[in-house]
């Protein structure tokens, strides 16, 4: 709730450079998932080992994020902030979550659909993907990227990851 009197800001550029930062990890992803090694990066190729576009999006879009997020924490009750900002993150993650798990799980399964469901361990990845985001969720027997880029082949979706840096800022 916003204090009588206290206008809220607002910041309409944010939106564009946070999509330009999250462009910018697609980007720097791109080559990681096409070339097998993100050596060939324009940036890693330019400032060396470890500094990519992706790397300089991820920080530039959680800076803009703590810009927004900031304010809003401002006014109200901590409980209030808290819950706008779980109603703020878990909806979309319970529906990636579902989908991921429930949709596209059983298509990129070696066992197929049914063996999928049989012998998957689905319904604890979806739990445990909900409920606790450091889980990074990791979905046994399903292969959605290349097992030659061996940190990111047990992820059902590698972007996850993000979800536990903006839970525990909260």
């Amino acid at each position: 709730m916003q204090e009588p009197g206290v206008r809220k800001s607002f910041y309409p550029n944010f939106n564009m450079i946070r999509l330009v930062a999250a462009s910018m990890v697609i980007f720097s992803h791109a080559f990681l998932i096409s070339e097998k090694t993100s050596a060939n990066e324009p940036f890693m190729r330019l400032l060396g080992e470890g500094k990519n576009l992706g790397k300089f999006g991820v920080y530039v879009f959680f800076i803009t994020s703590g810009f927004l997020v900031t304010p809003s924490a401002q006014f109200g009750s901590v409980g209030a902030f808290l819950w706008r900002r779980a109603l703020r993150i878990y909806p979309a993650l319970v529906v990636c979550t579902l989908l991921s798990v429930y949709a596209l799980g059983p298509l990129f399964s070696p066992l197929g659909i049914s063996g999928y469901f049989l012998s998957s361990l689905h319904l604890r990845t979806t739990v445990y993907s909900v409920l606790n985001p450091n889980y990074g969720m990791e979905l046994p027997n399903v292969q959605f990227y290349d097992p030659a880029i061996s940190w990111l082949a047990t992820f059902t979706n590698g972007s996850l990851w993000t979800i536990s840096q903006e839970t525990s800022a909260t």
